[in-house]
């Protein structure tokens, strides 16, 4: 008898030491995608290259989190994420669009030892979806210059302020939104640049 209660009591200290996993569903990762719209007939075309730096901004949209601004505290959803950060794509879809557009012989990488004769420079200073009364939308703000580099001239800066409504209230609604909204940016972007450029 003795020895089936010291089992029973082996067995019951055996379980108890077995940890209950947390089960969390898996994140799900969204990309964001660069729309074919510009039309590039009315672009002017040079045979310079530019090159595209990351833009400055705050380190929250430096991460993958998708974040949502309601009565001024910030906060980002649980199970869903960005497969890059937003500035990552900003970057991205400005090198696609402006290699798209024919306007510069070459859109040269950050990282390249080849001298540009323009930078493009930006400063992003919120990208995030708002809550506000009865409000939701995309709002993205961001200040933009175009220098010439030989000289380190100053060609133009513009400042870019775009609110994008969610349609519905769901992950994919919000993904559309911020979607536009960066394809709206980079599209009038391309078209500033060109018409600074028509200036030189």
């Amino acid at each position: 008898m003795r020895k089936i209660l010291l089992c029973i009591f082996a067995l019951f200290l055996s379980a108890c030491s077995f940890s209950q996993k947390e089960i969390n569903p898996p994140s799900v990762k969204f990309i964001l995608n660069s729309d074919e719209l510009l039309a590039t007939e009315t672009l002017t075309q040079t045979h310079y290259k530019i090159k595209i730096l990351m833009p400055q901004s705050p380190l929250y949209l430096q991460s993958n989190q998708i974040y949502y601004l309601k009565k001024n505290e910030l906060n980002s959803y649980a199970f869903h994420m960005w497969e890059s950060p937003l500035t990552m794509s900003y970057y991205s879809f400005m090198t696609h669009k402006l290699q798209n557009s024919g306007i510069f012989e070459a859109v040269i990488n950050k990282n390249s030892l080849i001298s540009p004769d323009y930078i493009l420079e930006s400063r992003m200073d919120n990208f995030e979806q708002v809550f506000d009364d009865n409000d939701n939308f995309v709002w993205l703000k961001m200040s933009v210059s175009l220098i010439r580099a030989q000289d380190k001239t100053l060609l133009g800066q513009r400042f870019f302020d775009y609110r994008t409504e969610v349609d519905n209230q769901n992950i994919q609604s919000v993904v559309a939104a911020f979607d536009k909204t960066l394809n709206s940016l980079s599209n009038d972007l391309v078209v500033w640049i060109s018409e600074l450029l028509k200036k030189e």
